[in-house]
């Protein structure tokens, strides 16, 4: 992924999900940092799936209402971070 991609991503999680400011970790390069995403959207009522797949991981979320998405990525925290976006666009505040 390229360190533009990357910096969004993370920029993104930092701001809309996780509320820190100042210096933001590596979310979708860290998987340490990235499960610090699933705790969160699970205190949220989001419950998370991490599945290795032949070509890379697949991250799916679920919230209390069903609604689910799925992202496959080449690497665990960048599957996390691409699925925790969808929660941050598409799910009503």
């Amino acid at each position: 992924m390229s360190s533009t991609k990357s910096d969004d991503l993370n920029n993104l999680i930092a701001s809309k999900l996780m509320n820190i400011e100042g210096e933001i970790p590596s979310y979708s390069e860290s998987v340490a940092d990235a499960f610090e995403i699933l705790k969160t959207l699970h205190s949220q009522g989001w419950f998370w799936r991490v599945d290795s797949v032949h070509d890379g991981v697949i991250c799916t979320l679920q919230n209390r209402d069903r609604k689910t998405f799925s992202i496959r990525a080449p690497t665990a925290a960048q599957a996390i971070c691409e699925c925790a976006v969808k929660t941050i666009e598409e799910t009503p505040t």
